[in-house]
């Protein structure tokens, strides 16, 4: 800003002292000659007009040497502090931690502290991991919002593999794409819950009422006799004679 309004001043300062330059009279006359004053040393005439469009001039050239010499130094300054590098990566605490939460056999949520920087922490970086074989699943990265006021520290992955632990690692990252690795922790997955067998038609089928005991509670008895097994012989009739 500062900057900018040495810049439109020195461009005033420029335009004024062409146009007093110019209407001053010289040895020909000059610009003067076109306000009737060809031939006098003054621009609008009478003796005592030098003195002060001389000191008018000489006050402009001072000025426009001073705005010169303080946007050379005012720029300068600034693009050091444009080029300089920033050398700090953001900081996590020391108690920095993942919390898992809302597990599902295919989802999570995945929590994290915040991590600072001198500049501002720009977006964050997780690394899900299938733990059992480290195969690297995918990376997501979570970005400031675009009024550049808010950065989530948070996230929800899904698509995940039921009954599977995976590994989370979470990076911070700054303006300047400088980086710092920050908590990492594992997570299982929940199991998936399969649909109840069907019931067996044949188990809830009513007993055999032949084998079923009686209301008193003792068993059945058979009756079906077998030919001959319960016959009594009678005795046959005397026929001989006394």
């Amino acid at each position: 800003m500062f900057l900018n309004l040495l810049v439109g001043s020195y461009l005033v300062i420029c335009f004024f002292l062409i146009i007093i330059i110019l209407l001053q009279a010289g040895k020909g006359g000059g610009m003067g000659s076109a306000f009737g004053g060809a031939g006098s040393s003054t621009v609008l005439g009478g003796s005592g007009g030098a003195g002060t469009v001389g000191k008018i001039t000489w006050w402009a050239s001072a000025l426009f040497m001073f705005l010169s010499v303080m946007i050379t130094v005012t720029s300068g300054a600034r693009s050091k502090i444009k080029n300089r590098t920033d050398k700090t990566p953001p900081v996590w605490t020391a108690d920095a931690a993942l919390t898992f939460t809302e597990v599902t056999p295919t989802s999570m949520n995945v929590a994290w502290t915040d991590a600072t920087d001198n500049r501002g922490v720009t977006d964050y970086f997780v690394v899900i991991t299938q733990k059992d074989d480290e195969t690297r699943v995918r990376e997501k990265r979570i970005a400031i919002d675009d009024d550049g006021s808010t950065l989530l520290s948070e996230c929800v992955v899904e698509d995940l593999r039921p009954d599977t632990e995976y590994k989370f690692d979470v990076t911070a990252r700054d303006a300047q794409h400088l980086s710092a690795a920050g908590p990492s922790g594992s997570q299982r997955t929940t199991v998936k819950q399969d649909e109840e067998p069907a019931e067996d038609p044949a188990s809830s089928s009513d007993p055999d009422p032949s084998t079923a005991p009686d209301a008193g509670g003792t068993e059945p008895v058979d009756t079906t006799s077998t030919p001959g097994s319960d016959a009594t012989e009678s005795p046959s009739p005397d026929t001989s004679n006394d």
